[in-house]
């Protein structure tokens, strides 16, 4: 790839880093207990390579971070959805419907053990960021440990998001393509 081609990704990269965090803050805003932060992890994965979701990773993760929507060892999440994406890729070429909602059905596996770890372990369960600690603590309340409410909440909030993500990022391969052809890439 060229110096001008590399450039031009790094750049949608970051646009796509800076769209996953407005609808990030979207969902936060709305108090749904979803992320949605990672549809351009997964577009910017499939469309270009690993280096360019990582960077959309970063990029939404560090700007959901500062404006407190979402707190920050939570970017190994994202990092594990645009690696899982390009490991689908590798594999499946990601062509169908089929393969996103693998993406999805893995990434969502994945966020929900890596989240859940790091809620309970890191936070104590409670991270005063999504309306995912009502769903922890309703689980508590029934009689759950605290790592069993994380790690439930965390499987049900992290499959529904992750294979929505996968399917906006199916909606958006079309297009994404094009954008890559354009760029001579």
């Amino acid at each position: 790839m060229s110096l001008k081609a590399g450039v031009k990704v790094a750049l949608l990269a970051i646009a796509g880093g800076l769209l996953n965090f407005g609808l990030g803050s979207l969902i936060h805003g709305l108090q749904l207990p979803l992320y949605l932060d990672s549809i351009f992890t997964i577009v910017d994965t499939s469309t270009f390579d690993l280096p360019a979701g990582l960077l959309t990773a970063f990029v939404s993760n560090a700007a959901l971070s500062l404006s407190n929507d979402i707190l920050l060892p939570f970017m190994i999440c994202n990092f594990a959805t645009a690696t899982l994406t390009w490991l689908v890729k590798r594999k499946n070429g990601l062509r169908s419907m089929e393969d996103y909602l693998w993406v999805g059905l893995w990434s969502g596996l994945a966020n929900a053990a890596l989240g859940s770890a790091i809620s309970a372990f890191v936070f104590g369960g409670v991270t005063k960021v999504h309306r995912i600690d009502d769903i922890v603590s309703a689980f508590a309340i029934a009689g759950q440990s605290l790592v069993g409410s994380v790690f439930l909440a965390g499987l049900m909030t992290n499959l529904v998001d992750k294979l929505l993500s996968a399917f906006a990022a199916f909606a958006l391969h079309g297009p994404a393509g094009k954008l890559k052809a354009a760029l001579g890439r």
